[in-house]
């Protein structure tokens, strides 16, 4: 298991008691592609979140590790990564629930699987799954539609697991840049690339469709 600290000095009583509650929620997660969360607690200013281990590292290091090595992951090993990861948020968009965050940091390997985990800014949809425009997140996976503060839904989590599954093939950002400004730039215009000639366009046809924000029980 693994203890996690969150500074939360600055949240107002009804938010630690939101807190609260949402990592009740998330502990009520059950599924072999989501980081297990065992367990909650505040202590002085810090929100304390006991998780699942993962010997792995994250999906990142994974990346840059091949990377160095100038190596690349098989084919294979993307496509059954990325199912799990489409499992996985599948499980939690059917109950309600935005990771807001998706990126290659936030994913875990343990035992060569991946696991969804880092639910730091992940919130219960009350109502509709339209509602939550709270823009949060790294820019390198966001939507246009969060960079434009037109809300994040469902499809956004999807918009971030494409430009996982774009590095995953790429060892590299789908979007990247100098600057903030340069990469948001090039998601809001489209300036969007394709996998390398070396994996089969059935791939790229995968990955454009849910670029294109796709839900994931369409696929």
């Amino acid at each position: 298991k693994v203890l996690k600290e969150i500074s939360v000095g600055e949240l107002n009583p009804n938010e630690t008691v939101q807190a609260n509650l949402e990592a009740q929620l998330l502990s009520k997660l059950d599924h072999p592609a989501i980081v297990k969360f065992h367990a909650s607690f505040v202590e002085q200013d810090n929100f304390c979140i006991i998780t699942e281990y993962c010997e792995g590292r994250d999906l990142d290091d994974k990346i840059q590790e091949y990377k160095q090595a100038g190596k690349i992951f098989p084919e294979n090993q993307i496509i059954e990564w990325f199912i799990q990861l489409l499992l996985g948020v599948d499980y939690m968009h059917e109950r309600r629930i935005l990771h807001r965050d998706l990126k290659s940091k936030n994913v875990f390997l343990k035992n060569n699987l991946l696991k969804i985990g880092d639910f730091g800014v992940s919130r219960l949809l009350m109502g509709s799954c339209d509602l939550a425009t709270t823009l949060t997140g790294t820019p390198h996976y966001m939507s246009p539609e969060a960079l434009k503060h037109q809300g994040y839904d469902t499809k956004s989590d999807i918009w971030s697991l494409a430009c996982i599954l774009y590095e995953m093939c790429c060892m590299n950002h789908a979007f990247a840049g100098s600057n903030f400004l340069s990469i948001v730039l090039k998601i809001v215009e489209g300036d969007t690339p394709s996998l390398p000639e070396r994996y089969p366009k059935e791939l790229n046809a995968i990955m454009e469709r849910y670029r294109n924000k796709y839900v994931v029980t369409e696929i």
